[in-house]
């Protein structure tokens, strides 16, 4: 092989826009070179893809911000390899997070915690505490190994709009956008969870849940004992994703039952793009997107769905909430707030 070549960067897998989506294990190197210029990264974690800076790059945070839209208060999580890395990032210890880790991490569990002085306030939305969790994806791990320290990294979508799943819906969310220019994307496949990790607050005690995902309350109570009545937000928290508003598509979005979403569609006039069982009957010319009565499969393809709806013509989205049981519980919380009307 001529010497010549052989640094030479494989060319990027999509080109979209600005987007450059590139095949993440060729692409450490460059990422890490990109996030310690102050430039963004997309990575993928187990959950969504991440749009990732170090966490004490104050610039490079506020680009963060720009680019999503998303408001100054809403905390970023920090991502870290291993729980040492936790930590230089808290005030003090907690005796509740080493057990936690053992059990959960690398994982969809997302800790809130004191933040050490040292902290950036923008990188914790001006917020006391910081949320950190370790992710459970193999270049992200690469990442965080390569890259020396912390990266903060919200989801890879415009704020408030559907959580990007495949390097492809981050390539649609940013191709044109100002700001975006060569906007390194790290294709790592499609998430494994699909929707983003449940966020335990350590800052109360007992400690409380901020947002439902993946990990169960059952699972952190098995672990910690008691934990308080679930408060799901419905405005700004020490969490992400607890807006009254958020996950959404850009047409409007109806929750509906069996029965009630039966009424609507006999007296709808308009087209209607519906996500429901395998087992609901949709008839033409609305539309019918079926989610799979399986949990683990339904959360992986939760926004995939929502965003196939949203890009399908229809003037309008239905969807059938799953069973009011525990395990469905981070998959309705996605959906009432998809559904919620607009901020004024």
């Amino acid at each position: 092989m001529d010497a010549r070549c052989t640094n030479v960067m494989p060319p990027p897998l999509l080109s979209r826009g600005m987007v450059q989506v590139v095949s993440a294990a060729e692409h450490i190197d460059q990422a890490v070179a990109e996030l310690a210029s102050g430039r963004p990264v997309v990575m993928p974690t187990e959950t969504v893809y991440g749009l990732a800076v170090s966490t004490f790059d104050v610039s490079a945070i506020r680009r963060v911000y720009e680019l999503k839209g998303r408001p100054q208060n809403n905390p970023l999580i920090a991502h870290v390899g291993s729980v040492a890395d936790v930590w230089p990032l808290i005030d003090g210890t907690h005796p509740l997070v080493e057990p936690l880790a053992d059990a959960c991490w690398p994982g969809p569990l997302t800790l809130v915690l004191p933040a050490a002085p040292t902290v950036p306030l923008e990188a914790i939305g001006g917020r006391p505490t910081i949320a950190v969790r370790v992710p459970n994806h193999p270049i992200a791990q690469a990442l965080l190994t390569a890259f020396p320290g912390p990266l903060s990294a919200p989801s890879a979508n415009r704020s408030g709009l559907v959580s990007p799943t495949t390097a492809e819906h981050v390539a649609h969310d940013y191709m044109d956008i100002d700001g975006a220019e060569d906007l390194l994307v790290l294709d790592g496949g499609p998430c494994d969870a699909g929707i983003e990790s449940t966020v335990l607050d350590l800052t109360c005690d007992p400690p409380r849940i901020l947002r439902l995902g993946s990990v169960s309350s059952t699972t952190i109570s098995e672990v910690v004992g008691p934990i308080a009545e679930i408060a799901v937000p419905n405005q700004q928290a020490n969490a992400p994703g607890t807006a009254q508003r958020h996950y959404a598509p850009r047409i409007p979005v109806q929750v509906h039952s069996p029965t009630s979403l039966k009424h609507d569609l006999s007296d709808a006039i308009d087209l209607v793009v519906v996500i429901g069982p395998t087992d609901l009957s949709v008839a033409a010319p609305h539309l019918h997107l079926q989610i799979p009565d399986d949990v683990t499969l339904a959360s992986r393809m939760l926004y995939r769905l929502i965003r196939q709806a949203d890009q399908s013509g229809a003037d309008r989205l239905a969807i059938v909430l799953p069973p009011a049981e525990t395990k469905w519980a981070a998959i309705r919380d996605r959906l009432v707030r998809a559904s919620a009307p607009p901020m004024q």
